[in-house]
């Protein structure tokens, strides 16, 4: 099973995460930012704390591993790319965070 470790805290006008993936006994360290809080309201959790912040990048690496190996996964990155390279990430982080899975 696959252990997602995040914590977050604001950085300017968004917010830096460092997030730890665990899997199959050895973990992988990732930085992600989000530039501008404006990325959390696409995902609508406009009015963020930081236990929202970590849920949102929790929900962003199950998302991203559902799709591909962790070695995959940028090191360092914004939120904001997400959507670049798999369109259906606002639609389904938003419908993850409500708590649905369809």
């Amino acid at each position: 099973m696959t252990d997602v470790r995040v914590s977050c805290a604001p950085a300017g006008e968004g917010w830096r995460c460092h997030v730890e993936v665990v899997d199959r006994g050895r973990t992988s360290s990732f930085e992600l930012t989000s530039g501008d809080r404006r990325d959390l309201l696409a995902a609508g959790t406009a009015n963020a704390t930081e236990a929202d912040v970590e849920r949102l990048v929790a929900q962003t690496f199950r998302f991203l591993l559902e799709r591909e190996p962790v070695t995959s996964i940028l090191s360092s990155f914004d939120l904001a790319i997400v959507a670049r390279y798999f369109p259906e990430y606002p639609a389904e982080i938003r419908r993850r965070l409500a708590g649905t899975t369809a």
